[in-house]
């Protein structure tokens, strides 16, 4: 089941589920966002869309629905549910609400990534090194 209403995503379970795949990103994403800080930003001016079995959140996309470009900051999948098409299927449904170019940025190793989002459109228009030190991929679509 897929659930885009802000108001009823939990703190608690939505930084859980981060807590569970934090160390799947390169760098781990405790290294560069505080948790409740990011669930605050997200409530107010951001987008969430989870999906949910059991009640339970297992995988999120959440975006930023700017001026001239919307902007997906994240894309996860519990990994005990990777390779179901859930990622898919939650983009799926955020793209159906965003009627504008769209951005999304990855590591350049994040093969598994780059080809989902190439299956929806997206297109490698810049490689850069983050602050991180590490090669990132910026992919539009149109």
């Amino acid at each position: 089941m897929i659930i885009n209403q802000l108001s009823l995503i939990n703190r608690k379970e939505f930084i859980n589920f981060l807590d569970s795949i934090d160390s799947d990103f390169i760098p781990p994403l405790s290294d560069k966002i505080n948790f409740n800080d990011y669930y605050d930003k997200i409530m107010k001016v951001g987008k969430i869309c989870c999906y949910y079995i059991n009640n339970k959140i297992i995988g999120l996309v959440i975006f930023y629905d700017n001026k001239e470009i919307a902007q997906i900051t994240l894309v996860a999948v519990e990994p005990k549910s990777r390779g179901k098409g859930i990622a898919s299927e939650i983009i799926k449904s955020v793209l159906s609400e965003i009627s504008k170019p769209t951005r999304i940025i990855t590591w350049e190793k994040n093969e598994g990534a780059i080809f989902l989002y190439k299956k929806f459109g997206f297109e490698i228009t810049k490689v850069d090194m983050n602050k991180y030190g590490i090669n990132q991929l910026i992919m539009d679509k149109k």
